[in-house]
């Protein structure tokens, strides 16, 4: 133990808990959730991000890529991967075109159920690649850790992260000295409606934050939420995420639920604490601005945090 970093002692706990499973000096073992371990050399010079919200974090970790998947708002991406080649759709990618490119990684999503069917073909053709896990904040500090470890650990990397575990630390300590709020985080998807688990990313933030969110524990990130559970649970706060085309506003989101009495006698919306969030911010997941997602969600739930900032 005496000849490894700190920086690398530091490390360790979360690799282990993100299932890297062992190194040498080229390679990681990685297990991924389907329980298969795959082997992947560092420091790639030709890496594909094949799901828009990994392009941050591979970035933020020091690392480069040759192409990115197609992203409908690029304001989500890093700025230095926005002129990348597109090969399409993150769900059905142009495997011609990306593997024209002569990828030497790919990096794919684990909740997405076409990534494992590409991760075979990708096999296949002799191009490493990994699937990983990343759906909340937690997520985010193991990927950002791994990432910075294939990358070569640049010490960007460990500055960056420690800047932001601190930034949020510090947000969730002040919210303890405040009365902790239900809530329920809604995502609208077409005709209907999805609710957050304490795995979904929105309400994983505000359950770090001290607010007891409705929707018991269950392993998929989101789930069904019916307008009858809604008004027993009668939540003091409730987030609205919407999905899909940019066509159907907030505003009619807001109005559709507007229509109906059940949802216009729930607590939160008597007392004006329904609330609206960017896609950017809490659904394609904020990468290296989670501080700013965690300050913003602070201030929703605990306004007199608002107060408290303005007055310093």
């Amino acid at each position: 133990m005496k000849g490894i970093p700190f920086a690398v002692l530091w490390l360790l706990p979360l690799l282990l808990s993100a299932e890297m499973i062992s190194e040498t000096a080229e390679t990681l073992s990685f297990r991924q959730r389907n329980g298969e371990t795959v082997t992947v050399h560092k420091r790639p010079k030709r890496a594909v991000v094949l799901h828009i919200s990994l392009t941050g974090i591979w970035y933020a970790a020091g690392g480069k890529a040759v192409a990115r998947p197609h992203a409908p708002r690029l304001r989500v991406l890093p700025e230095a991967a926005r002129d990348l080649p597109d090969v399409g759709n993150y769900y059905n990618p142009d495997m011609e075109k990306l593997l024209s490119l002569n990828p030497d990684l790919v990096l794919l999503h684990s909740k997405r159920g076409k990534h494992w069917e590409i991760q075979k073909l990708l096999r296949a053709a002799g191009v490493e690649s990994v699937c990983v896990d990343y759906a909340n904040y937690d997520d985010f500090l193991r990927l950002l850790d791994f990432f910075a470890r294939l990358n070569g650990n640049p010490p960007e990397a460990f500055a960056l992260r420690k800047c932001i575990a601190d930034e949020v630390d510090a947000l969730c300590r002040a919210a303890e000295a405040h009365a902790k709020p239900s809530f329920l985080c809604m995502i609208a998807a077409g005709d209907g409606f999805l609710s957050e688990t304490p795995h979904g990313n929105t309400a994983n933030m505000a359950a770090r934050l001290g607010a007891r969110n409705v929707v018991p524990g269950a392993s998929p990130v989101r789930v069904k939420f019916s307008m009858e559970q809604l008004m027993l649970a009668d939540p003091d706060v409730i987030f609205l995420l919407r999905t899909g085309p940019e066509g159907k506003s907030a505003a009619s989101v807001r109005a559709d639920l507007d229509k109906r009495m059940e949802w216009r006698n729930l607590k939160a919306v008597r007392s004006g604490r329904v609330y609206m969030l960017e896609p950017e911010m809490f659904l394609y997941l904020p990468g290296k601005r989670y501080p700013d997602a965690f300050r913003k969600l602070a201030e929703l739930l605990y306004p007199e945090m608002r107060t408290e900032k303005n007055g310093k």
